[in-house]
């Protein structure tokens, strides 16, 4: 049998690492973020087949201090 479940949560840590976005990859900013996400699973036979996670990009963004200026704080992919 295949079922899908969902599940409403926060996303919460400070920024130390590279976040590697579709423009380009944002370098560590130090900063804390809280922002709200959904959990999508997918069942089949009671065993998690898939798992997807839809973190609130603008909220992140904005709680690390990039939303206004975004494409100046991106570093090019290579």
């Amino acid at each position: 049998m295949r079922m899908f479940t969902s599940s409403g949560l926060n996303s919460q840590g400070t920024h130390l690492g590279p976040l590697r976005l579709p423009a380009g990859t944002l370098p560590p900013t130090g900063q804390r973020m809280d922002a709200p996400c959904c959990d999508v699973f997918e069942l089949i036979d009671g065993k998690i087949k898939r798992f997807d996670c839809y973190p609130e990009g603008s909220i992140i963004l904005t709680q690390l201090g990039v939303l206004g200026n975004l494409g100046a704080a991106l570093v090019p992919h290579a």
